[in-house]
């Protein structure tokens, strides 16, 4: 005889989360800890003078340049390259800065940290494989 399982939803909470919780809460008083819950329903449960912080706005990252414009310069270069070897590559109208993070990462990625040294130049990035 196969039993059928249900699954319990999140709201509201169930006689065991209600006493699961009045034994967190008497260990933390116990303890002489400040606490806030806030439970699925909204319901906050405090001891202490704390307060909430407000929820921060999730801000969405401003692309300067497409996706991949940077790899196109610098992965065909980078992919062949040997340890001692220096290459210098030219930003090509865009953000030198952009394209020498753009080219640092894909090299701690690939090769691991500390793998490649990079220096700033005013036309481009200047990059050596250390490692």
């Amino acid at each position: 005889m196969s039993e059928q399982l249900t699954l319990v939803p999140p709201s509201p909470l169930s006689e065991l989360q209600k006493l699961a919780l009045n034994k967190a809460f008497a260990m933390l008083k116990g303890a002489g800890c400040k606490y806030i819950v806030v439970l699925p329903d909204g319901t906050e449960h405090a001891l202490g003078d704390l307060k909430l912080a407000p929820p921060e706005q999730q801000r969405k990252r401003h692309q300067v340049v497409p996706m991949g414009t940077y790899k196109k310069i610098y992965e065909p270069v980078l992919k062949t390259m040997e340890v001692g070897q220096m290459v210098h590559m030219s930003a090509e109208g865009h953000d030198p800065k952009g394209l020498q993070s753009a080219c640092t990462a894909w090299c701690s990625s690939n090769w691991g940290k500390g793998s490649a040294m990079s220096h700033l130049t005013a036309t481009g990035v200047e990059l050596m494989r250390v490692a």
